[in-house]
């Protein structure tokens, strides 16, 4: 959670690896929340320093959103890399990711997700996404969003761990972008030459 209510001019930076969120935050609203990043600034708008974030191998699951940022101005960085999103599709605003009011300059990257059983897959107003797999959700893209290079809408065919792997036949196999791929998963393991989609490395 990152919620800014006071101007702050130096530059922020959090970097999440292998983590396992499950609707860790309840806004004053009811809406739980994977990744909450409130980033408005209450004093006459003044601008922020910055925020770069950085969330991968992790497993964002079970929240009504699984990464929103509510923007303000300043500059904002996002990379989301090789996550898995598991949603429960129930609520009718529900997204996995959703990025709003964000300022113009910012950039946003998610390369190499899952993501499934959500309302809605991305709802973006700016960023790029590619070799990302979405399946399940009843919208995939909203606002700017598009399906972006070697996007795939098939079944991950994840297994019963938590957070889940991929079966053998998975077409997230060795199918995500070794340019953005950590060189480990969520369990530290190396990801090596031909990178799996999702937080977990399951081939060979």
């Amino acid at each position: 959670v990152l919620n800014s209510s006071t101007p702050n001019l130096d530059p922020i930076s959090i970097a999440l690896d292998g983590v396992d969120l499950s609707a860790t935050v309840t806004t004053n609203a009811g809406v739980p929340m994977g990744i909450l990043v409130d980033y408005y600034s209450m004093q006459g708008n003044a601008p922020m320093g910055g925020l770069t974030l950085l969330v991968e191998n992790s497993y964002i699951h079970s929240a009504m959103k699984g990464f929103a940022f509510y923007g303000g101005p300043g500059q904002f960085t996002a990379k989301l890399v090789n996550d898995t999103f598991v949603m429960d599709g129930t609520a009718v605003d529900e997204s996995s990711l959703a990025l709003q009011e964000i300022p113009p300059t910012s950039t946003a990257v998610y390369e190499n997700d899952i993501i499934v059983s959500s309302t809605t897959g991305f709802y973006l107003e700016v960023g790029t996404a590619g070799y990302n797999d979405l399946y399940g959700n009843t919208t995939n893209y909203a606002g700017t969003a598009l399906a972006g290079t070697g996007t795939i809408e098939s079944n991950p065919l994840l297994d019963t761990a938590s957070p889940p792997g991929l079966l053998a036949g998975s077409p997230c196999r060795g199918t995500a972008n070794p340019a953005y791929a950590p060189d480990h998963d969520f369990y530290g393991r190396p990801r090596g030459a031909t990178p799996d989609m999702g937080a977990v490395q399951s081939s060979p």
